[in-house]
């Protein structure tokens, strides 16, 4: 799962992914179904990096992308970057100074 700080709070943080701050000019990967082994839950990088993904066997693995729970087809590679478009974001109650708290008491951290 490739995320920025507001998406780590989803399906990231379902993975047992880092909750980011959303004030920190991160994104975060976090690996589905990984080996126990492997010692990194999630990890952070520049906003600016740019990630590639390759499927090491796509005649034998089907890989779908899904981007904001929108199906994007399937891949053998992509090249994943933060967009430029800009969003407008509504935020009610003080909800933007308050995350750490709200996710503090819903978690029960």
């Amino acid at each position: 799962i490739v995320s920025t700080p507001l998406g780590s709070t989803a399906y990231s943080y379902n993975a047992t992914g880092s909750v980011v701050s959303i004030d920190c000019p991160v994104l975060t990967i976090t690996p589905l179904a990984a080996n126990r082994t492997c010692p990194i839950k999630s990890l952070m990088l520049p906003l600016d990096t740019v990630i590639n993904v390759e499927v090491l066997e796509p005649l034998k693995r089907k890989v779908l992308v899904v981007s904001d729970g929108q199906d994007q087809g399937d891949i053998s590679r992509a090249e994943i970057r933060l967009s430029q478009k800009k969003a407008r974001l509504a935020f009610t109650g003080g909800q933007r100074e308050g995350f750490p708290l709200r996710f503090i008491n819903k978690c029960k951290v």
